[in-house]
């Protein structure tokens, strides 16, 4: 444990076990939560940015080993009856501008929604990430008065089971854009409505349909339309490896997992 205490001594913006995103694509973050070695082998997501943790319901594997480019974890779903339901200290839906980023591998090529923000009991979607709708990947807003929808062919077979990078990008209340690994693959007009959400799930909706079998990791939330140049940054950073004195603190410590997790816990709450 005191070499743990020391690590964050030491090395204070890398003790989250990801490397921090270059400052001008920490303007407008409001959500970061990425897989640590800190909570490797919990159910419990502890954001990196922001407060709106949640829990993994209904599953039993949740933090599992990765092999997503510069990952160091992954959290798993099974596709029947789980799914994480976050805090919502800040929702993004009816916002003029704002950006969604995450990673992601499935094996399934049915429709599964990845990242979803919704009014509580109501099944109509408001902002939604879909994966295999039914042969693309999709990011909707959809509000009482219209929509704003962007679609296109993902960078992968639906059943490729590879891990990819995906970005909803609202630019404006009428206009909308998706990204996979880095690049454009879909825009879209139209006028979205004025709900206002109050719900945040991932890997189903907050009601828990369209369930997603597969793995989450890195999810980013922003309250501004990042750029096509930002949107490419992003999906270079997020693979930037671990900082290495985690890697060493799990080489010597493997089986202490409670600890980790209480210790994100403290480190991350705001106090």
């Amino acid at each position: 444990m005191l070499l743990l205490f020391l690590l964050f001594l030491l090395f204070p913006t890398l003790a989250l076990g990801q490397a921090p995103l270059s400052a001008n694509l920490r303007q407008g973050l409001v959500g970061r939560w990425v897989v640590s070695p800190l909570t490797k082998g919990g159910l419990t997501w502890y954001p990196q940015v922001g407060q709106d943790k949640g829990t993994l319901v209904n599953g039993v594997n949740g933090y599992q080993p990765t092999f997503r480019p510069g990952g160091v974890g992954e959290m798993r779903f099974d596709g029947t009856n789980d799914q994480i339901n976050t805090g919502t200290t800040v929702l993004l839906a009816n916002l003029p501008a704002f950006t969604i980023c995450l990673w992601f591998r499935s094996a399934s090529t049915a429709a599964q929604q990845l990242y979803t923000e919704n009014i509580s009991g109501w099944p109509d979607l408001h902002i939604v990430i879909n994966w295999g709708d039914p042969t693309k990947i999709y990011f909707n807003n959809y509000g009482n008065t219209g929509q704003v929808e962007s679609s296109g062919v993902p960078a992968f077979a639906l059943d490729s089971n590879v891990w990819q990078h995906v970005c909803g990008v609202q630019r404006s209340k009428s206009s909308g854009e998706i990204y996979s690994n880095g690049k454009l693959i879909g825009v879209s007009t139209g006028t979205v409505g004025t709900s206002t959400p109050s719900a945040r799930a991932f890997g189903a909706s907050p009601q828990g349909s369209n369930l997603f079998s597969g793995a989450l990791d890195d999810v980013c939330t922003w309250t501004r339309a990042l750029n096509a140049a930002e949107i490419q940054q992003v999906y270079i950073e997020s693979q930037n490896k671990p900082s290495q004195a985690f890697a060493l603190y799990d080489a010597l410590f493997p089986t202490v997992v409670t600890t980790r997790r209480g210790l994100l816990n403290y480190f991350t709450t705001p106090k």
